[in-house]
């Protein structure tokens, strides 16, 4: 599928580093690729991205003292039903990440650390998905 429209993707991450990293992996991928926004909040990211979708939203698991990340991808899904949902965490959660995919409620997930590689995998996957959604139409 060739893309004639940058994906818009958002950063959820109370680490600044790893928003950088997310942002810098992200512009080095064969895709044309524009980070519409960034939070260090599920909370700000929602908020943020109301009047704006983006296509993939990358939200790391459970950020200390914020709103549980169920609740913000219910809050996203709410706001777009076909927003992409990529979870991001510690190799620890990785039974957590798993259960959540396959039951349909974040589309992909990535462990930390982030590797190219892998986010160029979830990233092919989208550009897939979207593919055969627009077979549909």
């Amino acid at each position: 599928m060739i893309l004639t429209n940058p994906i818009k993707v958002f950063i959820c991450d109370d680490s600044k580093p790893a928003r950088m990293m997310f942002s810098r992996l992200l512009t080095e991928l064969p895709y044309p690729i524009e980070i519409v926004g960034e939070s260090a909040s599920g909370r700000g990211t929602v908020f943020m991205v109301e009047d704006d979708m983006p296509d993939i939203v990358v939200l790391k698991l459970n950020i200390p003292d914020d709103m549980p990340s169920e609740e913000v991808v219910q809050a996203l899904r709410e706001i777009n039903p076909s927003v992409y949902v990529i979870f991001c965490s510690l190799p620890q959660h990785r039974e957590t990440l798993e259960m959540m995919t396959r039951a349909g409620f974040v589309d992909e997930f990535l462990e930390k650390p982030l590797r190219q590689a892998a986010l160029e995998r979830v990233i092919s996957n989208y550009v897939r998905y979207k593919a055969r959604e627009g077979d549909e139409d």
